[in-house]
């Protein structure tokens, strides 16, 4: 019985690696990139404050609720969250470490802003159509 899939393939790979027989549809992901920077914190005895490049910062503390969907109210949980400059802790965390998105990051900001002048880029690449 012959296989009726469509999809995609690796050079050399003998698979459909990603794609669809009109049932099922399968795929995957191959990102090597580097997604998440995950930071040492010196904290203070109070732990109050962490030491940066520039010198002792205070940790904004915020609330949070996780709430369990259509669960009673006593399944929810409250944690406490520190926000550093550019990353978040939580207290279960030892030793105290924070977490950033290396999108949140100014170059990674930057390279999605739109650049100065896009009218005149549209209209040289007009210009170079046939």
């Amino acid at each position: 019985m012959p296989f009726q899939v469509s999809g995609l393939s690796l050079a050399g790979a003998p698979a459909v690696v990603a794609g669809s027989n009109g049932q099922i549809a399968w795929g995957f992901t191959n990102a090597t990139a580097d997604w998440t920077d995950v930071i040492a914190l010196k904290l203070s005895a109070d732990g109050t404050r962490y030491q940066s490049p520039t010198g002792e910062k205070p940790l904004r503390v915020v609330k949070e609720r996780i709430e369990v969907a259509g669960a009673p109210a006593e399944h929810s949980r409250g944690i406490s969250v520190a926000l550093a400059r550019h990353a978040s802790h939580t207290d279960e965390w030892r030793p105290p470490h924070a977490a950033r998105a290396t999108a949140c990051s100014r170059p990674a900001r930057s390279a999605l802003l739109p650049r100065k002048k896009p009218k005149a880029r549209v209209a040289r690449a007009s210009a170079a159509l046939p």
